[in-house]
């Protein structure tokens, strides 16, 4: 009995054209709109291949094909959703594979005396919702339902509700469940097949992750008259620990691994990304003045740019002074700003204003810019009080 390839590979394509990125990757986050299709696919193909097709509280997806009995089952799945601009077999080989067993199965008209079930489980990669493998956890007895259903995403959306956004919220209970095997084909995310020539491989354990966030507090300066020896760049200890996060790795061994997988710097924001944002807010955004590139090299420019803009889009506002005191006890304009007249200038602008962020990088002015943020207040709309 053998599998009909060429069906095989037409069921890779199709699922792997849903977030398919422009350089062939696959970006389909767990129960993102993707997501969705990847999973409405993959039920319609299990429903047309005679599965009875159950969903439970964690959006897990099953579809089983009924033996002779009533044995226990032998489950085949993976995952479906995707880390962002990975590959189109990872995870979605597992399943596509186990469903084309079925199929054969049905071509041949072959009855089992067990049924065989195709698991798909949710968020299996933790890319978007962490910890990985939260759906599968949940079944198996290891992580609280609630708790997974309170996990959330770095925009602080809960995974229960994707789960009924999507549509994927079932009634039937996540626990465990009897089955009599578990099968999952998995391609090697990693060279020793390929290095020993091996086409195959049998899984004996696999990766477990611990998560740490690190935050470092540095000290802001300028990047000119500040001296090397009182500077307390944050940057600067960050690239450390990153080095010698890989060192300690390498000192252990091949088995463990230490990976650095994302950097931000908190609190700031681009003048581009900010400004543009607001001006949509106040409906003034248009071609014509949104500028096509946006680099900060000296702080007198950029500002007066900045002025220029906001002066085109607000032909009847004027710029106004902070109502919270500053360093020095006053209180700056754009264009004293822009002047260098003043020194860390800070505004607390209410809910109405139009604001964004000067830069801490200053040419030929007397005072560093820190990361000033201007308001701009249209006429008769009042100064609101933080």
């Amino acid at each position: 009995m053998r599998v009909d390839r060429r069906r095989l590979e037409q069921s890779i394509e199709e699922l792997g054209s849903i977030g398919r990125t422009p350089r062939g990757g696959l970006t389909r986050l767990a129960l993102t709109d993707e997501d969705k299709r990847g999973r409405d696919w993959m039920v319609a193909r299990m429903r047309e291949a005679g599965l009875r097709v159950t969903v439970d509280q964690m959006g897990n997806i099953f579809g089983e094909r009924a033996g002779d009995g009533s044995l226990p089952p032998v489950l085949m799945g993976s995952h479906v959703d995707s880390v962002p601009t990975g590959g189109q077999y990872d995870g979605q080989l597992g399943v596509l594979c186990g469903l084309e067993a079925i199929r054969t199965l049905n071509d041949g008209k072959i009855r089992t005396r067990h049924p065989v079930t195709l698991a798909i489980f949710t968020n299996e990669e933790g890319a978007r919702f962490q910890p990985a493998m939260i759906a599968s956890g949940v079944m198996a007895g290891k992580i609280a339902l609630e708790d997974a259903y309170n996990a959330r995403d770095k925009d602080g959306i809960r995974l229960v509700d994707e789960l009924e956004r999507i549509g994927y919220l079932g009634a039937e209970p996540c626990v465990a469940r009897p089955f009599r095997a578990y099968l999952e084909l998995h391609i090697e995310q990693g060279p020793f097949l390929e290095e020993e020539g091996l086409a195959l491989g049998v899984v004996e354990g696999i990766v477990a992750i611990a998560w740490s966030r690190l935050t470092i507090h540095g000290v802001q300066d300028h990047a000119g008259p500040t001296p090397m020896r009182i500077r307390h760049d944050a940057l600067v200890a960050a690239a450390e620990v990153v080095a010698g996060v890989r060192r300690i790795a390498r000192e252990i061994g091949v088995t463990r691994n230490a990976v650095i997988g994302k950097m931000s710097r908190l609190g700031l924001s681009r003048p581009k990304d900010l400004l543009a944002k607001q001006l949509k807010r106040a409906g003034k955004l248009s071609r014509a003045n949104t500028p096509k590139t946006w680099r900060p090299r000296r702080a007198r420019l950029n500002i007066f740019a900045q002025h220029e803009m906001l002066k085109a889009a607000f032909p009847e506002a004027e710029p106004h002074t902070s109502h919270v005191p500053i360093h020095n006890g006053t209180g700056c304009t754009l264009l004293e700003l822009a002047r260098g007249r003043c020194r860390w200038p800070i505004s607390n602008p209410g809910a109405d204003d139009f604001c964004f962020c000067g830069n801490d990088s200053v040419d030929g002015l007397p005072y560093c810019l820190g990361h000033a943020r201007i308001a701009y207040r249209p006429p008769g709309r009042e100064r609101r009080s933080a």
